[in-house]
């Protein structure tokens, strides 16, 4: 004889289809066929969020190699001014930043003029590292490898969290419905006995 004891997930299928309760009603049964496809589903979900994680991270992989070979570090001069500094700092607690015309050489040896972020504050001939493309336009820095990992995970995290907060969603709004359906039998079967056991007990 066997007497290993049952999974987590058996234990739940059987005391959800346990018709030897004489107390559960239809909707406590339809409660608990939701909430083991609830689970089922979560639980499926994870291999699928793992996948879509995968997919999206061979996809930012080629993104970063391919801008890590076409962007590059260059050394922009600010032709200005930029804007006084004040002790005011942006909603990341940062300096603030400000366009400034700056000029910068390309590897070729040509020189581009542009806008660049500079911090509030800098003097005219001030040096800022910018990040250029193939065609020497200022362009926002390579996504690295690390970043492309990072942000498939919490892809792949966010999808699955959003997937159980449905289902949990879905049960709870089923467990709602199924207290107030027993509420109002339980008004209906009271209005009906109510009277006459109020009677007998007087």
């Amino acid at each position: 004889m066997n007497s290993q004891p049952a999974s987590p997930v058996a234990r739940l299928v059987r005391s959800v289809f346990d018709r030897r309760n004489p107390l559960a009603r239809r909707g406590d049964r339809f409660e608990g066929v939701v909430l083991v496809f609830a689970v089922a589903v979560s639980l499926l979900g994870v291999p699928v969020a793992a996948t879509v994680g995968s997919e999206l991270h061979e996809s930012r992989s080629i993104d970063s190699r391919h801008q890590l070979s076409t962007r590059h570090q260059a050394l922009a001069v600010l032709l200005v001014d930029a804007p006084p500094f004040t002790r005011t700092v942006d909603q990341a607690g940062g300096v603030r930043v400000s366009d400034v015309p700056a000029s910068w050489e390309l590897p070729d040896g040509s020189t581009r003029t542009g806008e660049v972020a500079a911090n509030d504050g800098a003097k005219a001939g001030a040096s800022v590292r910018i990040w250029v493309d193939d065609e020497g336009a200022v362009t926002k820095p390579p996504m690295t490898s690390v970043g492309a990992g990072l942000g498939a995970v919490v892809v792949a995290l966010v999808s699955w969290t959003a997937l159980v907060g449905a289902l949990a969603a879905l049960y709870s709004l089923v467990c709602w419905a199924n207290r107030r359906a027993s509420l109002r039998r339980w008004a209906d079967e009271w209005a009906e006995v109510g009277p006459e056991w109020t009677r007998r007990i007087r």
